[in-house]
């Protein structure tokens, strides 16, 4: 999420569905990283961007079909990493978070795992990330980063 309160996503087309989807960054974990390593990782190659990141947790997506864990991170304020490539076919969007609640309302942001992360973001700030002030999130994410680092 940037300082003026805009989720960092990214535009790609999935073949499986036939069409462009509008995403949270996200990817895999390589045999010898660490969580955080692969979010960081995986961020800077889809966005060209760098930030810090809190972990919210690990859960299972499709506990029916995978076991699968997903590893779930919030990241705030956002910087250019000169060191990254970008992926090609991927675009960066910026979303304001009224846009994003008005798309998602429409039916058009269909990644409902998106809209889990931004709650579970929300829940463990201890507060409403869609409609705080900015100058309340950072504070109160800072407060955490400071604490668990």
């Amino acid at each position: 999420m940037t300082v003026r309160g805009e989720f960092v996503m990214i535009k790609q087309y999935r073949p499986n569905i036939e069409c462009f989807t509008l995403e949270l960054p996200a990817g895999g974990i390589s045999n010898d990283e660490n969580p955080v390593d692969a979010a960081r990782r995986e961020f800077a190659e889809e966005t060209s961007l760098k930030c810090e990141f809190v972990a919210l947790g690990d859960f299972k997506l499709m506990m029916s079909r995978t076991n699968i864990r997903e590893h779930i991170f919030f990241g705030l304020n956002p910087s250019i990493d000169p060191c990254a490539t970008q992926e090609s076919g991927i675009e960066v969007v910026f979303v304001k978070r009224t846009e994003l609640i008005e798309y998602s309302l429409a039916g058009g942001y269909k990644q409902l795992a998106g809209l889990g992360v931004i709650q579970l973001a929300s829940n463990y700030l201890g507060l409403d990330i869609l409609r705080e002030p900015m100058d309340v999130i950072f504070e109160q994410f800072n407060m955490r980063v400071n604490y668990e680092g």
